[in-house]
């Protein structure tokens, strides 16, 4: 399995509509047959006591391998999607590719 994880890290003065994000930018990958599951991370900053958190937002995206990435992944897809991102952010993305191994705990 490939995960591609898509972090938007803090910045001072930053703009980040997750309305938008979740309910409109994410159906662009929800609409695509490749994608096995998305899951999306808001970042809070309960566990550091007040500071602030290091991602703004963290979206992973799972997939079959890297050839069904890639799949979703075209140009022209990728120019939709880069499109749409001044519609919910003024954060540059970092983007991450990984190889998965899930270890389910439930299992003996």
């Amino acid at each position: 399995m490939v995960k591609l994880t898509v972090m938007y890290p803090y910045q001072e003065d930053f703009t980040f509509d997750f309305d938008y994000y979740v309910n409109h930018h994410i159906a662009i990958h929800k609409a695509d047959p490749n994608v096995l599951g998305i899951i999306i991370e808001k970042g809070c900053n309960a566990f550091r006591g007040g500071d602030i958190p290091g991602l703004v937002c963290a979206a992973h995206f799972f997939y079959e391998s890297i050839g069904t990435l890639n799949e979703s992944r075209t140009p022209e897809k990728g120019a939709r999607q880069l499109a749409d991102i001044p519609n919910f952010t003024n954060i540059t993305p970092i983007d991450q590719i990984s190889e998965i191994e899930f270890l389910d705990m439930q299992e003996s």
